[in-house]
């Protein structure tokens, strides 16, 4: 009885903690979040990675004030990256990096590759949904002639610009995000109607109640069966107990073969396309790390 007493106690102090664990894990996070003076806390985000060296350092901070702005109204984050590197990978797998590096995956992205003079564009996350391959194109030709003028704050400045108000326009949008046509033009992917984006926070599984109260009762299950397996008596005798080693031995041995299988696995083939087509003719991708993306690329 007194350990029934105990057991039960047990099980309901185990309910009680993981029950509010959340709560103290909860008030823990808002509180790293606030300084000493009460404020919160903002993660600096770099938007201009002028690898390049294109842009002066007024025009760089400029720049970055706009991506901050409109990247606010928006509800997208604006980055533009430059490089003159001759050993960098191809523009859109150099994007599609940046994006699995960093998982800024709700973006618009622009590329200036000057030492193979490409203008790459690629759209996430809701940016893929607006800032379909065919308003990229638009984006693009409209800068083409400022990057080959080298007037590069400009040409940023409109990409910017252009990408913001794409953002405000329904008109037009991409909901299928699968870029699965292979070469004959023929449709490989699983799109429907019902995949479309949809801009909600999924529920942390670990403040949800029904979830705490679960674990804590296998918790408190599997300690209370190790309490009790342990309170009974143990066996002590064994298979050796009633073996007797003088007088016990192989009496024989015989092996039968019965088949051999032979089984043969097609070896595939490696894909390196960049990209394709979806259902509506817009081009995109995926990139290894999963982000899907709209996309064009161009030179100037």
């Amino acid at each position: 009885m007194k350990i029934m007493n105990k057991v039960i106690s047990l099980l309901f102090i185990l309910v009680l903690c993981f029950t509010l664990l959340p709560v103290f894990i909860n008030k823990a996070s808002a509180k790293a979040e606030e300084t000493s003076s009460g404020a919160v806390v903002t993660e600096y985000i770099q938007h201009i990675y002028d690898e390049a060296g294109l842009l002066s350092t007024e025009d760089l901070a400029s720049l970055e004030d706009m991506c901050i702005e409109y990247g606010e109204e928006a509800g997208i984050d604006f980055f533009v990256l430059t490089h003159n590197n001759s050993n960098a990978v191809d523009g859109d797998k150099y994007i599609e990096n940046f994006v699995d590096r960093t998982d800024y995956d709700n973006s618009v992205i622009l590329l200036v590759d000057m030492y193979h003079r490409d203008v790459v564009l690629q759209g996430y996350g809701l940016a893929e949904t607006y800032l379909h391959s065919g308003r990229l194109d638009d984006i693009r030709y409209e800068i083409t002639d400022y990057l080959t003028n080298a007037n590069y704050a400009k040409a940023f400045k409109i990409f910017i610009e252009d990408s913001a108000a794409y953002m405000k326009d329904d008109s037009d949008l991409n909901y299928d995000h699968d870029y699965s046509y292979d070469q004959n033009g023929n449709y490989t992917g699983s799109y429907s109607p019902e995949t479309q984006y949809n801009d909600t926070t999924p529920e942390d599984v670990l403040t949800n109640p029904i979830f705490q109260l679960v674990t804590s009762l296998i918790i408190g299950g599997i300690v209370v069966g190790v309490m009790v397996y342990n309170s009974g008596g143990k066996m002590t005798t064994g298979g050796q107990t009633y073996l007797d080693r003088n007088h016990s031995g192989l009496i024989g041995r015989r092996d039968n073969y019965i088949r051999t299988t032979v089984t043969r696995v097609r070896k595939p083939t490696q894909n390196n396309k960049p990209g394709g087509f979806n259902a509506g003719g817009f081009r995109g991708g995926m990139s290894i790390g999963g982000h899907s993306h709209s996309s064009s690329r161009g030179k100037f």
